[in-house]
């Protein structure tokens, strides 16, 4: 009949169109697993033992969150540093603008450093900075939750780059542990590697990326940055080498001895200070009532009443008329 004809027609239509979404779905599936090989095979780090990027560590949005929060905490340091405040206290150390000689010819960044110092890839036991802050401590939980690292790293340093900004190609300073990790946020740029004289390897750093080194790739290889084409925020979180965490850990102690015996002299020194008020408002009180003794003049004790003074004066009387006492 009609109806059973345009209800078999209605059924192909639905299952050609079933079909064809099937397919399309099936489609976008293969097209994307081609697109993420291109970019794994773009970005495929070279055969460096001890190298190893590790992708979609952060989606865009908490990459995005990250640079906020990133530059948000630049702005609190540097003005803390422009307003003279590093002169009397040491926690502006975490903020490091980037020396005249090396802004002519656009090398180094700004850095922000957080749990030790280290000044041209040399590490200063003896200078105190701020700890991590708490998203760089969550940004660090992560990092050993993907198996990055052992423990929770407890320094890292902050790099801000600007376009056109570099850094050459170096080992990190061997008093920082192994292995180290970068996290890079802001935009894709370029690293490469040099060992000896041979050439250069490189690769881009992809949004959301983590680059760990260790092995030869930390201790042999060395590693730079060649000048970005936008802005580019990365995280370095390191460890301190043993022997480093040991004498900063007797470093501190030292200070804190040092300033508690600082603090106890000072303390003294106040007291004495409140005595020589305490006398000098007693002698004041003393002049005001006029009982002011000379060194001379006998004591309060030693004083007559007048009571005393008229007895004196009948015996003075008695004797001058002989009679006994």
């Amino acid at each position: 009949s009609l109806q059973g004809r345009r209800r078999r027609q209605n059924g192909e239509l639905a299952a050609a169109a079933a079909l064809c979404a099937a397919v399309g779905v099936v489609g976008l599936v293969v097209l994307r697993q081609k697109r993420r090989q291109r970019r794994r095979r773009r970005f495929f780090p070279p055969p460096i033992k001890g190298l190893r990027l590790f992708e979609d560590v952060f989606s865009i949005s908490e990459a995005t969150e990250l640079v906020h929060k990133v530059n948000a905490l630049e702005r609190r340091l540097r003005l803390d540093f422009e307003d003279g405040s590093h002169r009397t206290t040491r926690k502006s150390r975490s903020y490091s603008r980037i020396p005249p000689a090396f802004a002519e010819r656009q090398q180094s960044r700004v850095m922000l450093q957080f749990g030790a110092y280290a000044n041209a890839n040399r590490v200063q036991e003896t200078d105190r900075v701020e700890p991590l802050p708490e998203f760089l401590e969550d940004v660090a939980k992560r990092l050993v939750a993907l198996g990055i690292f052992e423990a929770p790293p407890e320094t890292c340093c902050v790099n801000l780059y600007e376009p056109g900004q570099w850094i050459p190609a170096h080992v990190d300073n061997p008093k920082f542990g192994r292995p180290f990790a970068t996290v890079s946020l802001g935009s894709e740029q370029r690293v490469e590697f040099v060992k000896d004289d041979e050439r250069a390897v490189g690769f881009p750093l992809p949004v959301g990326s983590v680059l760990r080194l260790d092995g030869p790739a930390a201790n042999e290889w060395r590693h730079g940055i060649p000048p970005v084409t936008e802005s580019r925020v990365s995280l370095t979180f390191r460890t301190l080498a043993t022997e480093v965490r040991q004498r900063q850990a007797e470093t501190r102690k030292e200070a804190k001895e040092r300033r508690e015996l600082k603090a106890e002299a000072k303390r003294r020194k106040k007291a004495l200070h409140r005595q020589e008020k305490g006398r000098g408002r007693a002698r004041d009180d003393q002049e005001a009532t006029g009982v002011v003794l000379s060194p001379c003049s006998p004591s309060s004790s030693q004083r007559s009443t007048p009571v005393e003074l008229e007895e004196e004066d009948e015996d003075d009387d008695q004797k001058k008329r002989g009679v006994p006492a």
